[in-house]
Order: C-alpha cells, then structure tokens, then sequence
C-alpha cells in the first residue's frame, strides 16, 4: 500500500494538513505567525478571540463592533489565510478606509502565508502591494473607497468572502457597497455549493450616529433588531485578558486618545457617542450601548416575531404600546410591552406589514398579556387598528378626552376618541415622559434596537425631538406612548385583585364612618350613589367608565375635607379603610388596571 511507503514526517504532515483544514482554531494556534517585538510568534487566540472566529465562520454574514488593538483584524488575516490554504478558487476582497490601510491588510495577510511551513504553504502566481493570486486559483484583493466614483469599488469581482474593515470610518460606504454587493449574492451561494468558505465580515469601532459613521451605525442597529441578514458580534477590550489583567493598559489608551471622554467610550467602549445635537446626554448615551439584553424566548406569530425579555404573568398589568405603518413604507409596526407596576420593557414587536395584518397579531398579543391597556396612536394608521380592535369589543383601548362637539350635531362637553390622539398640546409630556422614564429607569430599557434608537434621537433645532437623518423611531414611539400614559394619565380604577365588591366594601365602610356621631361632616353618600348608579349599568365598559368617574369625581371634590377628617381620626380601620380609598385612586395598591 502507498501509505506504508510513508516516512513518519509525511504521515505526520498529512494528519496535520487534514487537522488544520478541519479546524480553522488549530491551524492558526499552530502555523500562523505573527511578528512581535524580538520576533515573529505562533499566533495565540483567546478564548473570546476563538469565540469570534468560530461566529464568523459560522453564521457567515457577521457585523463585528469591537474596542480597539482587540486583534479584530489579524484574526480575520488569519482566516483569510486558512481560506487561501486550504480551498481552491475563493476570491476574497477587502474594503478599507485609505490605501495605506488596504496595503497594511494585504501585507500582513501574505506575511502569514509565506510564513507557513513549505508543506502547508501554497505558492503564489502573482502578488503586488494590494493583491495577489495563487496557483491554487484563489485570490485576494484589498481596496480603499474613492471618493469621486466609491462605486467602482472593488466591481467586477466575484467575491466569496467580502471584509469591510472599520467600517464606520468609511467615506460613501453605502455608495461602495453597491459596487461589488450585486456579484457578492451569486459567488457566495456558488462557493456554498461547493463547499468553499464565504460570508461578509463588517468590522469597526464605532464612529458617533451620523456622518461617515451613519452606515455603520444603521447596520449595526438592524442586526441588533433582527431586521437584516448579519448577526452581531461585540468584542470588547475587557474580553482580553492580556488588556483586563494589566491595570496599566486602560490608563495608557486613555493617555493615547488625550484623556478626551467621547473618544475614550467611542474607541475603547464601543459606544456610538452622541452627535452634537443629541436628545440625550452623553451619560445617557454611553448607559443605552451597554444594553446588550437577548430575549428569553421568541414567539413567533403569523411568521412574525415577538421578543420577550420577562416572562409574561397573567396576573400582571401591562401597558401595550401601538404604532403602526404601511407596508410599503421605511417605518415598521410596532407594540412595546411594559409592565405597569415596575415600568420594566417586557416584550417588543417590531415587523413591516399590512396593517390589516398586523392587527390579528395584536390580538394574540392580548392573549398572551389579558391585563392590558391597548395605547395605538389614533392620528394615521393606527385608526385602522381602533376600528378593527373596538369592532371586536373585547379589548381595553385608551381614550383621548376630545373637547368640543364631536359625536352628533347638538353634543356638548368632553367626548372621547379611542386611542392616542398626539397633537401639540400633549406631544411635549410625551417626550417629557419618555425622557424621564430613561433617566429614571434606564435599566427598564431591555431590547437593544430599542436602546440604539434612543441613541439617535435628535433636537432638530426647532423645538422638535425626532430621529437623526435617515434613521427610525418607531420603537421609541410605541415606548413613549407607554411613558405617558403611566406617567400623566394613569389607569385609575381595579378590574381583578380588588374586585367591585371590595371596592363597595370600602366606600360603605366610608359612609359609616361619615355617619358615626361625631359630628364629622357627611360627605360620602355622594359616592355611594354615584357607585350605584355605576352598578346598575349592563355595559361593562360603560360601567368602568362610570366607576372611574364616580372615584375621579369624589376624591377631586372632597379631598380637602377627607384629609381634615383623617387627621381628626385615631388610627384604626376605618381610617385604614380611607386610605385604601385613596390607594385605589393613586394606583399604590398591587392590582391590575384599567381606564
């Protein structure tokens, strides 16, 4: 047989050439070598090094946001060479932000290759500064972004593997990728069928929400939602431990970037810091990158999904945020769960569809959390979603108090519209509201496309808060709706733990007490009949509608007297029975809620 005509260094080199093409991890510990002061070194991976190849390679369309000298790039170098190594006809282009950086890229790449062993190491056909081919078919391409055609940008190649390094400092990387992104979809899915490495590699820091770091930034933010086809990947200075372990490191980096803040969060903490014009400041910006939430479960409805980040309690009161969109427009639909008591993000659903689509999906929603408040905004598509939920008339929707002459020709007073009807006078406490929902309970802010979000929101320098050029706020809409309602109109009056009759209990344990011969004022019966009168309403909606009127009613007019009264009162439980009263009114009893 062949294999016993072998020498013991052929075998060992046949098991070692089939051990690194089968493991790209051991190939690089054991045969990439990379220069360092008093001579080159076997490269040496960290575990959230490894952590990072191995994603890279596996789920092959991968967006990298990462803290400088992480070795980001050199471990892509790497792959690139094991790639090279050990396939046939892969055709990898690299994208980098000066030709300086695209010569260094290629430079290093070959320095890897021509430091193989001669039994590993494939042989060149034709190398320059920028690119080289090897007689195994494969070839490699580096090239910098022109500013007068970006484009032109590596056209033409039919790229298995594409790798835009620090992206977000890129000139026209939106116009660029147009140039090589058409031929990139049908080489990859050749290469796929063949068997040959491929993917797309976006690497960065980041570079503020705006300008040249935009492109970056947006695609970071839909990897992060989920909405397009890369997945995200953070690789943080602290991960390495030969940076964690030196309590110089940090200080030292710190003096580099001249001990300036924004560029000491933007270069070693991976955080999208704020633009000049930033809603929030830059505490509050750098505590919005740090959330980094996966959802604990994923609910997949009508072929949409809903993103949980507690688990749902049926026992729970929970506000729904709505915004709603076209299904042809930029916008998506949203609903945005909070829980009422802890002000904490629950769940989040962010999806384009029809709006006639997404209204069944809202109903499976509503099972999922029965104790709810339904809060769409009534001003555009979001009326197709009252219509359709009222139709249904199973559904706990809130109401915009409309002043004026709004249903019928001789009505008078106050009427209500269903939903949330935004309009100058309460767009402010929305914003107010959302404002200090962040400030106040940031840690409540679970989903990233959420955070990121946020991060964008701009002053527009005319009074308005709205997201940056080109960005969305979608999700922040469903989110401040939710604020506002829990912060200026709460939900007033118990459905579940405190039951009518306990309700009933403690209004007449009130009029006892107004009646007892001590000359106290007599002031409750009012409330009495007011509750009556509720009680005998058929309509259940109509008849909460009343109880709330009837509490809202009371407690407005007579508190003055009540507060005297109660501090006329030894403790006990009547006076223990007020103050339930005024539980129920100021939402501190642990109960669900509705308006």
């Amino acid at each position: 047989m062949v294999i016993d005509s072998l020498s013991p260094e052929q075998l060992f080199q046949i098991e070692e050439y089939t051990k690194c093409k089968n493991d790209l991890i051991y190939f690089i510990e054991n045969y990439v070598m990379i220069p360092t002061p008093g001579g080159d070194q076997k490269f040496t991976l960290y575990d959230r090094q490894k952590d990072y190849l191995n994603y890279v390679e596996k789920e092959k369309h991968t967006i990298i946001l990462k803290s400088r000298q992480v070795g980001a790039s050199t471990c892509i170098q790497g792959w690139c060479t094991w790639i090279c190594t050990f396939y046939e006809n892969a055709i990898i282009g690299v994208v980098s932000k000066s030709g300086s950086e695209a010569s260094d890229f290629a430079k290093k790449t070959m320095d890897m290759i021509d430091k193989l062993p001669d039994w590993l190491r494939p042989d060149f056909k034709k190398r320059t500064q920028q690119s080289f081919i090897l007689r195994n078919g494969c070839e490699f391409h580096v090239a910098a972004v022109s500013p007068v055609n970006p484009e032109n940008c590596l056209r033409g190649k039919s790229l298995t593997v594409a790798v835009i390094d620090e992206s977000a400092f890129i000139n026209y990387m939106d116009r660029a990728i147009t140039g090589f992104g058409p031929a990139l979809s049908k080489a990859q899915q050749s290469a796929r069928l063949r068997g040959i490495p491929y993917g797309t590699v976006i690497i960065s820091t980041p570079n503020k929400t705006t300008g040249t770091g935009k492109w970056y930034f947006d695609m970071w933010k839909k990897a992060q939602s989920g909405t397009c086809e890369y997945k995200p990947f953070l690789l943080h200075w602290r991960q390495i431990p030969e940076f964690a372990n030196d309590p110089d490191w940090y200080t030292t980096q710190c003096g580099i970037l001249g001990n300036v803040k924004w560029r000491i969060e933007q270069e070693l903490e991976c955080t999208f810091v704020a633009s000049e014009n930033s809603f929030f400041d830059s505490d509050t910006i750098r505590k919005l990158n740090e959330i980094k939430n996966d959802p604990i479960n994923v609910i997949t409805i009508n072929g949409h999904d809903l993103k949980l980040y507690e688990k749902p309690d049926r026992e729970k009161f929970y506000l729904i945020g709505i915004d709603a969109a076209s299904a042809y427009g930029e916008d998506k639909s949203v609903c945005w769960v909070m829980d009422y008591e802890t002000g904490n993000q629950v769940a989040e659903f962010h999806s384009k569809l029809r709006v006639d689509d997404f209204c069944p999906i809202i109903e499976e929603i509503c099972k999922i959390y029965p104790n709810h408040l339904l809060i769409p905004e009534c001003n555009s598509y979001g009326n197709q979603i009252c219509e359709y939920l009222t139709k249904k008339g199973v559904y706990n929707l809130y109401q915009t108090k409309i002043k004026g002459n709004t249903v019928g020709a001789n009505a008078k007073g106050p009427k209500y519209r269903y939903g949330l009807y935004t309009n100058p006078m309460n767009r402010p406490l929305i914003i107010d509201a959302m404002y200090t929902m962040v400030s106040e309970n940031i840690e409540g802010i679970k989903s990233p496309a959420t955070a990121l979000e946020l991060v964008s929101l701009v002053n527009d320098g005319n009074g308005k808060v709205l997201a940056d050029d080109g960005e969305h706020d979608d999700l922040v809409l469903a989110f401040s709706f939710c604020c506002y309602v829990r912060l200026y109109d709460p939900p007033k009056t118990l459905i579940s733990k405190s039951t009518s009759k306990e309700e009933k209990e403690i209004i007449n344990d009130v009029v006892e007490w107004n009646n007892a011969e001590n000359g106290i004022v007599n002031i409750a019966p009012d409330l009495a009949k007011m509750y009556d009168r509720a009680e005998d309403e058929t309509d259940p909606i109509k008849r909460q509608q009343m109880i709330n009127k009837s509490f809202r009613t009371f407690i407005s007019t007579n508190l003055e007297k009540l507060m005297e009264q109660r501090a006329d009162q030894n403790p006990g439980n009547i006076e223990g029975n007020f103050i339930n009263l005024l539980d129920i009114m100021n939402g501190t009893k642990n109960t669900s809620w509705i308006i």
